[in-house]
C-alpha cells in the first residue's frame, strides 16, 4: 500500500501545481525575474494578459511589450519616439 501512496504523490503535486494560485506565483515570479534581469524600474507596472486578451491588443492607457523587444535591446525608460 506504501508503493501505491508514493506513487500517487506526484499526480497530486501536479494538481496543485495547475490551480490558478499557483499559475499566478509563476506569472509573477516570471515578471520579477524580467524586472530584475532587464532593470526595469518599479515605476513601470508590468502585468500578463488576462485569458482572452491579446499583449498586441492593449487597453488604451496602455503599451503592450514582448519580452523579445528586451532581449534585441529595448529599455527603459522608453525614448520619446517610443512613448
Amino acid at each position: 500500500m506504501s508503493d501505491e501512496a508514493g506513487s500517487q504523490s506526484p499526480n497530486m503535486l501536479t494538481i496543485g501545481e495547475n490551480t490558478a494560485a499557483a499559475q499566478l506565483a509563476k506569472r509573477e515570479s516570471q515578471l520579477a525575474t524580467l524586472r530584475a534581469k532587464y532593470n526595469i524600474p518599479p515605476s513601470v507596472i508590468m502585468r500578463v494578459p488576462e485569458i482572452g486578451k491579446k499583449v498586441s491588443e492593449p487597453d488604451e492607457d496602455e503599451l503592450g511589450f514582448f519580452d523579445e523587444a528586451l532581449t534585441a535591446g529595448c529599455r527603459f525608460p522608453l525614448s520619446r519616439e517610443i512613448r
